[in-house]
């Protein structure tokens, strides 16, 4: 087995799970349930509605984190569903870790202005960026959000740290990490997908 590094495995569990808001690329229901031995279970259903083949039409309008325009997949010249012989052939990339399931992960420091940059691939196409930025590189986490949402319309958050967008193809996630960044990542669903497939982590229980 090929060893995987702990940010690795932080960042496979954190996609894989589908950032929790949107699993399977719609959203999901989460039962709360207590055993004979006051143990609290969370278990995360998905709803059986399939989303909208074009964000942003009559069905979505007025649905909180559902993008009214298509999200872009592109962000420092780095886009989703690259090929990873680029990335293991740079200098720039240095090699993450990779698990059985056929996804591997790749971290840089050499992109403008962010702090921390990690890749991962599924089946050698990219299916998740995770870029650090410092707060004050961006204005403030309230100017990111506000400047967001004009573009794609109100995010599905909890108020004060997290906002989350997608559309069909598309998750867009923003979190302040309260050491002074704020993090941008941005997911590919049907990789995504796929992966939890493989995975068996298609309807994650917690």
């Amino acid at each position: 087995m090929k060893y995987v590094c702990r940010p690795f495995r932080k960042l496979i569990v954190g996609v894989a799970l589908g950032l929790a808001i949107f699993p399977s690329g719609a959203p999901a229901q989460v039962k709360q349930w207590t055993d004979e031995k006051g143990v609290t279970h969370f278990e995360a259903h998905d709803t059986g509605k399939t989303p909208s083949p074009r964000a942003g039409n009559a069905d979505s309008k007025g649905t909180l984190g559902v993008a009214k325009v298509r999200i872009e997949r592109s962000h420092k010249s780095i886009t989703l569903g690259d090929n990873d012989s680029s990335y293991r052939n740079s200098s720039r990339w240095r090699f993450m870790g990779s698990d059985k399931f056929g996804a591997q992960g790749f971290i840089s420091a050499d992109v403008p202005d962010a702090t921390k940059t990690m890749v991962l691939f599924f089946d050698q196409r990219l299916w998740s960026l995770s870029i650090t930025y410092p707060e004050n590189i961006l204005g403030s986490w309230d100017k990111v959000v506000i400047t967001t949402s004009e573009k794609y319309g109100p995010p599905k958050t909890n108020g004060y740290s997290e906002a989350t967008w997608m559309d069909a193809q598309t998750v867009l996630n923003i979190k302040k990490d309260y050491r002074g960044g704020i993090e941008i990542m941005i997911v590919d669903i049907e990789l995504r997908d796929r992966y939890n497939s493989r995975s068996g982590q298609a309807a994650p229980k917690f």
